[in-house]
């Protein structure tokens, strides 16, 4: 906390919270992040340290900025037998601090939900649909034309089974 309280412009916030609550620390974090865009600091840098409380709630700050776009960063600490002057508490040296790689966790395409949700209410035992029928209900709900093919004299729909495999099948 040393090197981030000379910060002149850093607002540090400190949260209660259950650490081996998965859920409420993931509420918590996103409570944060919401309530600083709410308050118009849109391009804010919101840092979540992870290097402290549990597994659990490391874990949940680090998915936190995957999902809401924070950055997560470890503080790397020379443990000692210093103590500090005001609460006797052991006062170790921050020696480093790393940033946490993530990857981007985004929300599905809107047709990808509309194609979910044609599969999802599909009846019988191995729950499968042909692509041909697929892209008939497609066709039906105006999220396809064949009318639109290319090719003229191609089996209806044919352009689309590619699009159907690159697209939306693998994205």
């Amino acid at each position: 906390m040393k090197i981030l309280r000379k910060e002149k412009y850093l607002k540090v916030e400190k949260r209660a919270i259950n650490i081996w609550d998965l859920f409420e620390c993931l509420e918590i974090y996103k409570k944060i992040i919401s309530d600083e865009e709410r308050e118009g600091r849109k391009g804010i840098n919101i840092f979540v340290n992870v290097s402290t409380g549990s597994k659990v709630s490391s874990f949940a700050g680090t998915m936190a900025c995957m999902i809401w776009k924070g950055t997560p960063y470890y503080a790397r600490i020379e443990y000692n037998d210093k103590r500090h002057p005001e609460h006797d508490l052991p006062d170790e040296d921050v020696i480093a601090i790393d940033e946490i790689p993530l990857y981007s966790i985004n929300k599905p395409r809107p047709e990808c939900l509309v194609i979910l949700k044609l599969l999802s209410h599909i009846k019988g035992p191995q729950k499968m649909m042909k692509k041909n029928k697929l892209l008939q209900q497609l066709e039906e709900i105006g999220l396809v034309d064949k009318n639109q093919s290319s090719k003229s004299v191609s089996p209806p729909f044919s352009d689309y089974f590619s699009i159907l495999n690159t697209r939306v099948l693998y994205s």
